[in-house]
């Protein structure tokens, strides 16, 4: 059937609308294909955009930790945030800038906040545009100390050798390192040139041309100086005044334990005639050239003498006050249960009477200062009595007579303006001689009421828990004389030289199974040398004259045959050894043993006996090449070196380890406050 026209007609536009669909449902698929390509592409971009800066901020990371590695001028303080790098322009693998990438890195402490464990450090790096930051990378380090080492340099001479020597702990050297016949090695030694030295015995092997160590520069830790005077435990002396410190411990509270609060140091100044009492000065001994101590000098005379237990007490009468004669009754009172017996040489002014004195098994010398001191520092007005004012006085303490309380130097009280003089046959000063020596310096700050008030002012609290803004670190400003025994842990930092006049121990051996590793802690930083002082109670020394045998005494008159050294030493600028290390004192059968890699070797200052750590700018060797002169060093590591511990702050910077990396939201870490904020809020957490 045919349709008819009418029916035809009403269906004429349907073609057109379909077409026209067709077309725009072509069209909007065109559309939208654009569309989705150009987000694609807006998306792609968008990626490579953020990968970019992801990459400028991982980049920004590794040239940080690449500055911490070779830059011995850069170091993170252990307080506060340090701006590592500032608005540097990233570059790509060809060298070319990357357009519109900058980054920022800044870097804080932050998982030991108590500066006496391994540093971790904590960086983080803001990658940024015009438009803002896009991209924050955190990496958490793992950064070790220089006290890993027992001994480390960092330029050794070719003109010096170590050894013969035996050493038990690691050694490195920034160049190379000359070793004398038979020295042995008994941990491994790196150096970064050549390795010398025949006889010589590498039990855990030895590496070289290793990469340099960065050795830390004195410049970058001045901040020390501010902390330890927050504290008040900073102090400059003036003019030509010299400095002495000495650690020590008081049982405050008499329990019969020295614990870790009780710790204090106490600071002597010198003027300059107290300076000519620090170290003997030796003399020639006849034709051979070999040097001695005269029994005459003032040193001898003052600071040296011997310890007599009379009626329950001990007594320390220097060599001079022997000769008075209220001295003597005491020293020669011969009753049972005293010790030891009276010198065979009496009381006499002689070579043989020193000689006599020296030889008892309680003879000591004492630093200038010491309150064993009494008899020859300390005076008194014509009735007996200390006087109030400290003012010139011509007689000794005890030198006054009729007074029943006289005795020898056994307390711990101090008189704080200390005098000295030469004395005469008589124990009494000779006429014009008495020189103020020095002063005791009173602590600035709020002192330890549980001291006793004669000992108060004098003894500088080192324990937060006797005052609180104690970090553990002391400062001084020049040159300074150290000794004591240290509880505790504390670092010393002198911006000058050192010279070790007595024996620097800690309160326990550091290597005793039955303490605690790390009980106490020494670090000693010094811009200049760190030196055992060429003293009378420092090293073996011939007292006595120019003649032979009958007239001599050879001894070391410090607490013990060896000089003992504990701590963990930094010398920025200098060496670490001994004064005068060329010096003969006394001919070959003098020379002192100290235990060497083949047996006993003799030196003839005796043996300095280290234990801990020693990192110099400069290697210098502590004795001649014929074996005689200077110390023969026995250097010994803490076994709280394999702890990763150290002194409060002592520098690292030796090697590190990065811990982890994570990315960080940008609007978290956006400014610079924002980021210490961050970095502030990760201080003191656990980040292994």
């Amino acid at each position: 059937m045919i349709a008819p026209r009418s029916r035809l007609r009403a269906r004429r536009g349907s073609a057109l609308i379909l077409v026209l669909l067709m077309t725009l449902a072509v069209a909007a698929l065109a559309v939208a294909a654009i569309f989705m390509t150009s987000s694609a592409g807006l998306l792609s971009r968008f990626y490579d955009k953020e990968r970019l800066y992801g990459l400028a901020a991982e980049s920004g990371l590794e040239l940080a930790v690449t500055r911490m590695r070779t830059d011995a001028d850069f170091t993170i303080a252990d307080t506060g945030m340090t701006v590592v790098l500032s608005g540097i322009t990233v570059r790509d693998a060809d060298g070319a800038a990357i357009p519109g990438a900058n980054v920022f890195v800044y870097a804080m402490v932050t998982g030991d906040t108590t500066g006496s464990g391994s540093r971790t450090l904590t960086f983080i790096a803001r990658a940024y545009d015009t438009f803002g930051t896009r991209h924050v990378r955190r990496m958490d380090v793992r950064q070790e100390s220089i006290t890993k080492y027992t001994l480390f340099v960092d330029s050794f001479p070719n003109t010096q050798t170590f050894g013969p020597a035996a050493v038990r702990g690691r050694v490195h050297s920034n160049s190379s390192f000359y070793s004398a016949n038979n020295t042995v090695f008994f941990d491994s030694l790196s150096t970064v040139g050549t390795i010398n030295g025949t006889g010589v015995d590498y039990e855990s092997g030895s590496t070289a041309g290793v990469t340099a160590v960065p050795f830390p520069r004195d410049s970058t830790y001045a901040w020390m100086a501010t902390t330890a005077n927050a504290a008040k435990l900073s102090y400059t002396a003036s003019g030509s005044w010299r400095t002495r410190v000495e650690f020590v411990t008081l049982d405050v509270d008499n329990d019969g334990i020295l614990e870790v609060q009780e710790a204090y140091a106490r600071i002597f100044v010198l003027t300059a005639d107290g300076a000519q009492y620090m170290e003997a000065d030796p003399v020639p001994a006849g034709s051979g050239g070999n040097l001695h101590i005269s029994w005459s000098d003032r040193v001898v005379q003052n600071q040296c003498g011997a310890f007599y237990l009379r009626s329950g007490r001990w007594h320390f009468f220097p060599v001079a006050t022997h000769r008075a004669s209220w001295a003597w009754t005491i020293i020669n009172n011969g009753a049972s249960g005293n010790y030891p017996s009276p010198p065979s040489g009496g009381n006499a002014n002689t070579a043989d009477a020193v000689k006599a004195i020296f030889a008892l098994p309680t003879a000591r010398c004492f630093p200038i200062g010491s309150p064993y001191l009494v008899n020859t520092e300390r005076f008194t007005t014509a009735s007996g009595q200390i006087s109030s004012n400290q003012s010139l006085n011509t007689r000794p303490w005890g030198g006054q007579g009729g007074s029943a309380n006289r005795y020898g130097g056994s307390d711990t009280t101090f008189t704080r303006i200390v005098r000295t003089c030469t004395f005469d046959n008589s124990g009494n000063c000779s006429s014009g001689t008495n020189v103020l020596a020095g002063i005791w310096v009173g602590f600035s700050g709020t002192v330890d009421a549980a001291v006793p008030d004669s000992l108060r002012l004098t003894h500088w609290p080192l324990h937060v828990s006797k005052n609180s803004l104690s970090r553990g670190l002391v400062n001084i400003s020049g040159d300074a004389y150290v000794s004591g025994v240290v509880r505790g842990q504390v670092t010393l930092r002198v911006g000058g030289s050192v010279r070790l006049l007595d024996h620097l121990v800690y309160a326990s051996d550091p290597n005793d199974p039955n303490v605690d590793a790390c009980s106490n802690m020494l670090g000693l930083v010094a811009t200049g040398d760190i030196l055992v002082a060429n003293g009378a109670m420092s090293r073996v020394r011939r007292f006595g004259t120019t003649g032979g045998a009958s007239n001599r005494y050879v001894k070391h008159m410090g607490p013990a045959e060896r000089f003992a050294l504990h701590g963990y030493l930094l010398s920025t600028g200098g060496t670490i050894g001994v004064e005068a290390p060329d010096e003969l004192i006394g001919s070959n059968s003098d020379a002192i043993d100290c235990p060497g890699p083949t047996g006993n070797s003799s030196a003839s200052g005796g043996c300095f006996a280290h234990t801990g750590s020693a990192a110099m700018r400069f290697y210098s060797a502590p004795f001649t090449g014929n074996n005689r002169g200077g110390m023969r060093p026995f250097p010994t590591p803490d076994r709280c070196m394999l702890t990763g511990r150290r002194p409060p702050f002592f520098p690292g910077g030796v090697g590190f380890t990065v811990l982890r990396t994570m990315e960080l939201e940008p609007a978290r870490a956006n400014t610079n406050t924002k980021i210490e904020a961050l970095l502030r809020s990760l201080r003191g957490r656990n980040l292994n």
